[in-house]
């Protein structure tokens, strides 16, 4: 059935008169007529009764009525809801947090404050390739795409005010290598890469708990739980005053954090306005 006669019909069915549904479409009135004595014979039906010099839908008509509208109505709406979605798309930024995971969340709340618009999907996932900003601790050298050293900064050591290792001026990691360690979770990149410190230096921590959180870990070594690493930056400032950070003898003991964008396909100017905000917020980011 042509989309086209369709139309017509359904015109015709609520004016009840081929005059009125002529200029209601603005076409010549034979032409209405003619569409609708081919959906007839195409139906094989009536689809209209003549009352007068008017017309009503037959029952027949009313049923097909029923059928007919919504279907109509979907693929009118059809070009809509593109258009919708691909201002969503335009608007929607695909992050993948592999490091630095509340320093991230703090990059989008304060984005999402100037540009309500802007939607996020977020994912934690090495193996995920569907993302358009990236945040690692590790240089992806197979990655061809832009990918950029953000931050570099140097780890401390958190300790309690109360411990004996806050008479150190520097600590080594001779002095920590029976301390217990409050650490992030195991699975993280920061938690992994302190982990392989300790062992270049003949050692595994012993971790006593796994936080949720810089503020977390910040509190548990207050409380004396334990000692933790705090990399100078990307924490954010310690607000706690039972704890004290000492900078690590060897000095050395660094990381990195790389941003990627993909500049292929798909790139929107709302991309690229998070892509600037984030590496402007990292490099204004206080220290200790």
């Amino acid at each position: 059935m042509d989309i086209l006669k369709l139309r017509y019909f359904l015109v015709v069915a609520r004016c009840q008169n081929m005059t009125k549904a002529a200029e209601a479409l603005h076409v010549a009135q034979p032409a209405i007529s003619q569409a609708i004595k081919k959906l007839d014979d195409e139906l094989g039906v009536k689809l209209f009764d003549r009352v007068g010099r008017n017309i009503r839908l037959s029952e027949t008509g009313k049923l097909f009525y029923t059928e007919i509208e919504p279907l109509v109505k979907a693929l009118d709406d059809i070009p809509q809801k593109l258009a919708d979605k691909v201002g969503l798309e335009n608007k929607t930024v695909r992050v993948n947090i592999l490091a630095s995971h509340e320093l991230m969340t703090d990059i989008i709340s304060e984005f999402k404050r100037e540009h309500l618009d802007a939607s996020f999907h977020i994912s934690q996932n090495e193996e995920d390739e569907n993302w358009d900003i990236r945040i690692s601790s590790v240089f992806d050298k197979n990655y061809s795409g832009h990918e950029e050293t953000v931050l570099s900064e140097e780890i401390f050591v958190a300790v309690p005010v109360d411990s004996h290792l806050c008479d150190l001026q520097n600590i080594t990691f001779e002095d920590i290598r029976h301390a217990g360690f409050i650490s992030l979770e195991r699975n993280r990149q920061f938690s992994t890469l302190m982990a392989s410190h300790c062992l270049s230096a003949g050692f595994e921590p012993l971790i006593v708990y796994e936080g949720e959180s810089p503020d977390m870990v910040a509190k548990l070594v207050g409380a004396g739980v334990g000692i933790a690493f705090w990399p100078e930056h990307s924490w954010g400032k310690l607000h706690d005053d039972r704890v004290k950070l000492i900078r690590i003898e060897e000095g050395a003991c660094r990381w990195n954090l790389y941003l990627a964008r993909k500049d292929q396909m798909g790139k929107t100017e709302m991309k690229d306005e998070f892509y600037d905000f984030a590496v402007k917020y990292i490099h204004e980011l206080p220290t200790k």
